[in-house]
């Protein structure tokens, strides 16, 4: 196996010192002078400023699309969680549709305005009698850089769960909006 020159031979480094005298191989890499070195054209000056403000703006709206969308993600998992959690208290009779409303609201963090929980006791149309729980609530944004596009956006959530015994205190359909 042939083993690689560590340096250039010694015609080039004749023909480098040639052209430039006094120095050698090794000192004109060293200095930068000539040696792969290539000068900025006078046209070419602003044209990394360009670059970064056209590369800028679209990651910076990635970035706050991506935060944008974990975070209606989050709020659309609490508004399934807070429907979910509002059928089980219907279900093991908690008190009437304003009482677990209320401590759908409490239990949640879905305490702001435009959140509403609202009860219906479904008639036995089958083998067995149902309640459904709809919380709804109106997007909140996190950065609000892309308001323009999700403003207005309302995020609900349905559960329908079986009622096993009977019911004493949610007699009457309702709900409440959230405090």
């Amino acid at each position: 196996m042939r083993k690689a020159k560590a340096w250039p031979d010694r015609e080039r480094e004749a023909a480098l010192v040639d052209r430039h005298p006094g120095a050698s191989l090794l000192g004109a890499r060293e200095q930068g002078s000539k040696v792969g070195v290539r000068r900025r054209q006078s046209g070419e000056r602003g044209a990394a400023l360009v670059e970064f403000a056209l590369v800028s703006v679209l990651f910076l709206t990635l970035l706050f699309g991506v935060m944008e969308a974990g975070w209606m993600f989050s709020q659309a998992t609490e508004v399934r969680n807070a429907a979910r959690e509002g059928g089980r208290l219907a279900v093991v009779d908690f008190g009437d549709a304003t009482a677990i409303a209320a401590e759908v609201c409490e239990r949640s963090s879905l305490s702001a305005a435009g959140t509403t929980v609202s009860i219906v006791r479904l008639p036995a149309g089958g083998p067995y009698e149902s309640v459904q729980v709809t919380v709804s609530k109106t997007y909140d944004s996190l950065t609000g850089f892309l308001d323009p596009i999700f403003q207005g956006l309302d995020i609900s959530s349905d559960v329908e769960m079986r009622i096993e015994r009977e019911l004493v205190n949610l007699s009457a359909d309702g709900g409440a909006p959230c405090p």
